[in-house]
């Protein structure tokens, strides 16, 4: 159960909330059962030349989250996070977008929060050749079940060869993680952009890059990735 309050100031949006859930969760190696009732505000600034096919521009969006297991919560936590976007033109013709995001959940027993309060990477709107929320820490059944911290990033190549169409070139890294990796996950690969009538199509083709992954990926996504 979520209440939202959305607020506009001129480029800024500010969304102060409440959230309600529970969670039964369940793998091969264990079970959680979670109640949190949460105060969040998330903060927003945008400045695109277009929403819905940008070359120019940046997005940067912060956020928290806060219980107390004094307020119809199973303990205290806190969750932040952070997300940046940045597309240059370099010509007519071709641009560069940057892409960070970042994320720290403090409580007693992460292991014990809902799902979507952890933090998991890997997909087409994150580090690409990974499957979806594919990094991220594991139980002992190999169950990917979220990290306490999240860190990723983005350097990509457009090239805008006709109109409404664009290739990309670019590499991923990063991943979710409880202590810092001893080896980061990353990937690289090509991709395609058109500018339909009801929004951006992409096409990437992918490559995972570390130890314990070395596979080929194809990721198809509706709407901007910004």
């Amino acid at each position: 159960l979520d209440w939202l309050w959305a607020l506009r100031f001129g480029d800024w949006r500010v969304n102060p909330g409440l959230s309600f859930q529970q969670e039964q969760q369940s793998t091969d190696a264990s079970r959680e059962d979670s109640q949190m009732l949460l105060g969040q505000l998330g903060v927003v600034r945008e400045n695109l030349d277009d929403p819905l096919w940008p070359r120019r521009g940046y997005r940067l969006d912060v956020g928290g989250q806060i219980a107390a297991d004094t307020a119809l919560s199973d303990q205290d936590a806190l969750r932040l996070r952070a997300n940046a976007s940045l597309i240059l033109p370099l010509h007519q013709q071709f641009g560069v977008k940057l892409q960070a995001a970042a994320g720290r959940v403090y409580a007693d027993e992460p292991d014990a929060l809902p799902t979507n309060l952890r933090f998991f990477a890997g997909g087409d709107r994150s580090v690409r050749g990974y499957s979806w929320q594919e990094l991220s820490p594991e139980d002992s059944s190999g169950a990917a079940i979220g990290g306490r911290s999240l860190l990723t990033g983005s350097v990509e190549g457009l090239w805008y060869f006709r109109a409404n169409w664009a290739a990309s070139l670019f590499v991923d890294a990063g991943s979710a993680y409880d202590s810092l990796p001893e080896s980061w996950p990353w990937g690289y690969g090509v991709g395609g952009r058109w500018r339909s009538p009801v929004g951006q199509v992409a096409i990437d083709l992918a490559r995972a890059e570390h130890p314990d992954f070395h596979d080929w990926r194809v990721h198809f996504r509706l709407g901007v990735d910004f």
